[in-house]
């Protein structure tokens, strides 16, 4: 129920989704609306398309996300596992039947660079299946990349059945008791980065942190692109989802709030 749920909202949670809602309220189906009416519900889709399609908005809102994302790595330590959240692999395969990677990608690169340099004994990799035949399953495809980088399979942990961030720190958790480890590296996007640990401080699982994919620049800077872009669409939407997904997780006691204090960069 909290998936589809979690997919509906997601759906709501699109300025895309609200510029169509107000042109349909622009369109007059069964008799005639005043033009006053008409233009306002056509220039309230118009200023929606045209904010959230602006990099100015886009960028500022996923500063705000990312703004809480630092690298807590301890100076020389070795984690006893990195931990990588999935949410990098597309639903459906390449032409060629390959894996495609989206977006979020280097989750499984920056967690490759701490098993290289042996910040980590082992890896745990999360991730359910993205297709209801149970054919695409993201922690095996994760395990596979690895395996083709040069990690030895006895270092790769999978976790195959989490489908949100709320269960991939739950169904961690086990198989970080069952192997008695204690210092944990979590690894996913920045902008990510603060519901995942409210989430394994929620299942009473201490990690440091190091976020990957960081998608904000500098305070004050931006592409300097004056037109709208799909891309930048693409980018807010996402950015309000997971604004979204923190306050909706905190509620339902998926997220435990941390509290504030000097971080280590």
């Amino acid at each position: 129920m909290f998936f589809l749920l979690s997919k509906t909202l997601d759906l709501l949670l699109s300025p895309l989704t609200w510029a169509v809602v107000l042109l349909g309220l622009a369109i007059p189906w069964r008799k005639p609306k005043s033009q006053r009416r008409t233009r306002g519900f056509g220039l309230a889709a118009l200023v929606v398309l045209l904010v959230f399609s602006s990099d100015v908005v886009s960028q500022s809102l996923y500063r705000g996300l990312e703004s809480s994302a630092k690298d807590t790595r301890a100076p020389g330590q070795t984690y006893d596992a990195v931990v990588v959240l999935g949410g990098m692999v597309d639903g459906r395969p390449g032409i060629d039947g390959s894996v495609q990677f989206n977006d979020n990608v280097e989750r499984i690169t920056v967690a490759y660079g701490v098993l290289r340099r042996g910040e980590a004994r082992y890896a745990i990799v999360s991730g359910g299946a993205l297709d209801a035949d149970k054919q695409v399953v993201e922690g095996r495809l994760m395990r596979d990349q690895l395996l083709e980088w040069g990690i030895p399979d006895a270092r790769i942990l999978v976790e195959d059945r989490a489908i949100n961030t709320h269960e991939n720190a739950a169904f961690v958790k086990p198989i970080a008791q069952a192997h008695g480890f204690q210092k944990l590296l979590l690894v996913t996007s920045a902008y990510h980065m603060l519901r995942s640990e409210e989430c394994f401080a929620a299942e009473g699982l201490a990690v440091d942190t190091l976020p990957a994919d960081f998608r904000a620049g500098p305070a004050g800077t931006y592409s300097g692109r004056l037109l709208p872009r799909a891309e930048y669409l693409s980018d807010s939407t996402a950015a309000l989802r997971e604004m979204f997904g923190r306050v909706v997780y905190r509620a339902r006691g998926y997220a435990k709030p941390i509290p504030i204090e000097p971080r280590r960069r």
